[in-house]
């Protein structure tokens, strides 16, 4: 027997849907709703996610800063190519260029920006400049402002409080590379060229030196490199040689060995120049000493300077912060004249140039010469890289004549033209209190 189809409303055969009229609509709604909102949420974390893609591992806003740059400095025609990188690791471009400069094949990278923000520390892992060429007149004028300079004082950092070393705790920098710099002024002819400067193993901690790292520079002015120190009281050593561009009168390389501590402001420090000829060693309280062993000053500097120099002096802390300079003896030859220096002592008080003045007597028969060096004029100038020694005599000659008795050891009038005329022309390189 076949029976009739059951209603789907039938209370005989569903009893529970009595009490619940239109169970099934109402849960799917909900479930529609739920759906809504997770498919929502999840929309919009894939824009969040997509836009700190963008932002930090992509080179948009690089671009965009490539492009404020470009705009605000189209005066000085400032073009950037082939910038690529992120925020979160570093950036780098083909070549920059400017009015007076460019700068190829350069790239930075670093721990990146929430590294600066959360860690509060910014290590370089890799800076490096293939070439770069730069006008410093026409640098200058890239980045005039209206506004006055800042003075010192206003650049001066601000104290962020006690234990506070300002915004980074620590910064590092494990590889820097610089090939060919070239920097000129083209409104006084000044020109130097950096050949290379490498540096690693950088690193500074709450503002605090932890490893100044090696550090190996290349330059037609100056060139330097810092090692491990061989010496027991040391830790670094830095070698340098003084380039005959740095000066005129540089007639070749002079050499400076510095050894020294840098994990202490006031360290102990040796220095030696002139291939080991001039020793300067400084303790941890400020004195220091100087030893000066046959010293040829001539033979790097074209200058009629002292030759074959012994000396013996000595600097000490005393009260008020200055110090007291102390001459215990010395000798050295000028010319074909043998001068002695006598003891002498005085202080960074005295305000008297005659007494802050070293002086040297050379005595040949009757006849008394002095040299005094103005030690309170000492200071490289660029007009003159020594102070002019005042050279004398009693009794009292004419300064042809002292240069000739003490250059050639005979009188002016007995010299050759050619003579005379050389030493007329060291004469500027002198003073004189006799006419």
């Amino acid at each position: 027997m076949l029976h009739s189809p059951v209603a789907m409303n039938d209370k005989k055969y569903f009893p529970h849907t009595a009490s619940r009229p239109n169970a099934y609509p109402r849960r799917n709604l909900f479930g529609c709703l739920l759906n809504l909102l997770m498919g929502f949420a999840a929309f919009i974390c894939s824009i969040l996610v997509a836009l700190w893609l963008l932002i930090m591992h992509s080179s948009l806003p690089l671009d965009g800063v490539v492009a404020l740059i470009e705009k605000n400095g189209s005066q000085s025609n400032i073009q950037i190519n082939g910038v690529s990188g992120s925020l979160s690791s570093g950036v780098c471009f083909d070549k920059m260029t400017w009015d007076g400069g460019e700068v190829i094949d350069a790239r930075v990278q670093f721990s990146g920006i929430l590294d600066l923000i959360r860690g509060k520390q910014l290590i370089f892992h890799d800076v490096h400049v293939g070439s770069a060429k730069m006008d410093i007149a026409a640098f200058n004028h890239l980045f005039q402002s209206k506004q006055a300079a800042p003075s010192i004082a206003a650049a001066t950092p601000v104290s962020h409080g006690k234990g506070s070393s300002g915004p980074v705790d620590r910064m590092q920098i494990n590889q820097l590379s610089l090939n060919r710099l070239e920097i000129r002024d083209s409104s006084t002819g000044f020109s130097t060229m950096i050949d290379k400067l490498e540096w690693t193993g950088f690193k500074v901690e709450h503002g605090k030196l932890v490893d100044f790292g090696k550090i190996n520079l290349e330059s037609d002015y100056l060139a330097f490199k810092n090692t491990t120190s061989p010496l027991e009281d040391f830790q670094n050593r830095l070698e340098a040689s003084i380039m005959p561009k740095m000066h005129e009168s540089v007639l070749k390389p002079i050499p400076i060995t510095l050894d020294f501590n840098h994990k202490n402001v006031s360290s102990s420090i040796a220095l030696n120049a002139l291939d080991g000829a001039v020793a300067i060693s400084g303790s941890e309280d400020g004195n220091v000493s100087i030893r000066a062993k046959g010293a040829n000053l001539a033979e790097y500097i074209n200058h009629p300077l002292p030759q074959n120099l012994y000396l013996d002096a000595e600097r000490t802390n005393i009260n008020n912060g200055h110090a007291k300079i102390k001459i215990n003896n010395g000798t050295f030859q000028l010319g074909v004249k043998n001068f002695m220096i006598p003891p002498q002592e005085f202080t960074s008080e005295d305000k008297d140039p005659k007494v802050l003045t070293l002086l040297a007597k050379c005595q040949d028969g009757e006849t008394e010469f002095r040299y005094e060096l103005p030690i309170a004029e000492i200071k490289l100038e660029k007009e003159a890289l020594f102070p002019l020694p005042v050279l004398t005599s009693t009794p009292a000659l004419p300064k042809t004549e002292i240069l000739a008795l003490v250059f050639h050891g005979s009188s002016f009038t007995t010299l050759t033209p050619q003579e005379q005329d050389k030493l007329q022309k060291l004469v500027p390189s002198f003073k004189f209190t006799n006419p």
